[in-house]
């Protein structure tokens, strides 16, 4: 384990970001207003609509990525974990198990907001790195390097989160927050 991710992964915990609780297994307490929700929600509204909180896609995801949450009020509701990252698997697992349509293939990847501040950026800089191009699982989708510089494409972002968790100058540089577009 790499200093940075172990240091990373401590604070976390010790924030309490992540409270373990009495609930049925393989669900945490997130308080969260904007959960990151597995691939394939159209939208956040559609997505309370059409959920009825089954955990197939937890089930479906062959790398962990997805967990039931106790959220803000109080419902539990699959959500993207904060230790395994979604990866737009090619066959989308996730969304071939739910059957409400909660989930759905709509040709397009996770929405998220993505805020990218190149001024906090070492490549921006005048440096060499691309750390967040080389760890990124969507790569040449998500995030391109123009002139060795990132450039992303937030249409293509799964909201995996690996870039801002890795980039050297903390994740203030990167951030990937969950759309709350409503229908």
């Amino acid at each position: 384990m790499e200093r940075k991710h172990f240091f990373s992964q401590a604070f976390r915990l010790f924030k309490g970001k992540v409270i373990e609780t009495s609930l049925p297994e393989q669900t945490i307490d997130k308080l969260s207003e904007y959960p990151f929700r597995p691939l394939g929600v159209r939208s956040e509204h559609h997505f309370l609509q059409t959920c009825e909180s089954c955990p197939s896609c937890v089930s479906a995801c062959p790398h962990n990525a997805i967990e039931m949450c106790k959220e803000f009020d109080g419902k539990i509701r699959p959500q993207l974990t904060h230790t395994s990252h979604c990866i737009s698997c090619q066959e989308k697992p996730c969304i071939s198990s739910c059957t409400t349509g909660a989930l759905s293939d709509m040709g397009t990847s996770y929405p998220v907001k993505l805020t990218f501040q190149e001024n906090n950026c070492i490549s921006y800089m005048g440096s060499m790195c691309q750390v967040c191009y080389d760890y990124c699982p969507q790569k040449e989708k998500a995030i391109t390097l123009r002139a060795f510089k990132p450039v992303f494409n937030e249409v293509n972002c799964t909201g995996c989160r690996i870039c801002s968790e890795m980039c050297v100058t903390g994740e203030h540089t990167i951030k990937i927050r969950p759309s709350t577009q409503i229908d």
